[in-house]
């Protein structure tokens, strides 16, 4: 019974530490993408 609650809480922290971690790389997608945007404008 405490190796499925382990198992568990192993695969909870993991999938947090995915989904943090996909949302960080899509954050600097987003501001890699605005700066280049900003720079066109500026450009023009």
């Amino acid at each position: 019974m405490e190796t499925i609650s382990i198992v568990r809480v192993i695969f909870l922290v993991f999938f947090t530490e995915l989904i943090l971690f996909l949302i960080s790389l899509g954050v600097a997608k987003a501001n890699l993408y605005l700066s280049a945007f900003l720079k066109i404008l500026l450009r023009s």
